[in-house]
């Protein structure tokens, strides 16, 4: 019975050897398991952060050029009213200018008309 105790033993010795063996394997792999999701994450979590930040520059220069826009809608707005208002100008300029035009010729031919009146009153009168 020593002999099958000692046995019995020495199996469960080497069983438990064993067992030590593959628990240190198998932390082993688990230890090196976590490193690669340890890395996996730290990865993930670049990723993560370069997308919402580029999320975030791209809705900054969205709102940039969003104000860009009505910033530039508005000056055509006021474009559109400066050409309006100087077409408007333009048009009473032409207007009075004929008008003008016309008077300045009714006044010439007046002071023509005036100039040879004297004239002939002038041609028998002697000025010496």
């Amino acid at each position: 019975t020593n002999l099958h105790l000692a046995e019995v033993i020495s199996a469960v010795k080497s069983e438990v050897s064993q067992v030590q063996i593959r628990e240190a394997t198998d932390q082993a792999a688990y230890v090196a398991l976590l490193e690669v999701a340890k890395q996996s994450r730290r990865k993930d979590a670049f990723s993560l952060t370069d997308f919402v930040g580029g999320q975030a520059a791209l809705a900054a220069e969205s709102q940039k050029i969003q104000d860009r826009q009505k910033a530039l809608k508005e000056q055509l707005g006021l474009t559109d009213q400066l050409a309006t208002t100087l077409a408007d100008e333009c048009e009473k300029l032409l207007a009075d200018f004929e008008e003008k035009k016309k008077a300045r010729n009714q006044e010439i031919d007046a002071l023509d008309t005036k100039k040879k009146a004297l004239e002939v009153s002038l041609a028998n009168v002697d000025l010496q």
